[in-house]
């Protein structure tokens, strides 16, 4: 007698499957395309928040780089303020010197003509040396415009009156007077002769 035949076992790729009657059976292919989706689904995700990290990372860029663009506006213009007012400073400036030099040019010219008319002035200026001091009892001398006419007329051979001389005053040393003739004509005579010693 023949042993009759064995069931057929299960194939390999068979279902898994357990024995409650709510439970779901996976095959190996079930299992292949549920990680696919997970994983689909997950590239997916994760590459919208990528996109969204890129955009707000690329919007505070965006508006950092408006606000340093307006700032360099704004430093932009102020720069072209200053340069515009150092322009006009050094305008102004190169006018000041302008004036400065002139006004220096009209003190020199001032000066030289002062020292003409000064010099002028003194033309008619005569300087006695070695005149003694006339002694007083207050300690000034007494009309001592007198006594210089007295030693030009006697020593000097002129003819000059008291109200010829203008100023007459002791200077530096005692014994030096400098007096003022009112004019020109009797300092050139005097100059012309020569003056013998005081008496």
């Amino acid at each position: 007698m023949s042993k009759p035949k064995s069931k057929s076992s299960a194939p390999a790729s068979a279902s898994l499957c357990d024995t409650d009657n709510d439970s779901v059976c996976f095959s190996s292919d079930n299992v292949i395309m549920l990680i696919e989706r997970i994983t689909a689904n997950f590239t997916t995700s994760f590459n919208l928040c990528v996109d969204k990290i890129v955009t707000a990372i690329e919007k505070k860029l965006d508006h950092r780089l408006d606000c340093q663009s307006s700032e360099i506006f704004e430093l932009n213009k102020k720069v072209e303020s200053l340069e515009r007012q150092n322009k006009a400073l050094e305008s102004s400036n190169t006018q000041l010197n302008d004036r400065i030099n002139h006004m220096n040019t009209k003190m020199e010219s001032l000066i030289s003509s002062m020292d003409d008319l000064d010099q002028y002035s003194r033309n008619t200026n005569l300087l006695l040396h070695g005149v003694p001091m006339i002694p007083s009892q207050d300690g000034r001398e007494p009309n001592l415009t007198q006594h210089v006419v007295g030693i030009l007329n006697s020593n000097m051979g002129l003819s000059i009156q008291e109200s010829e001389i203008t100023t007459v005053h002791r200077i530096g040393k005692p014994q030096t007077i400098s007096s003022a003739l009112s004019s020109a004509s009797h300092q050139g005579a005097s100059l012309t002769r020569p003056a013998p010693p005081f008496r």
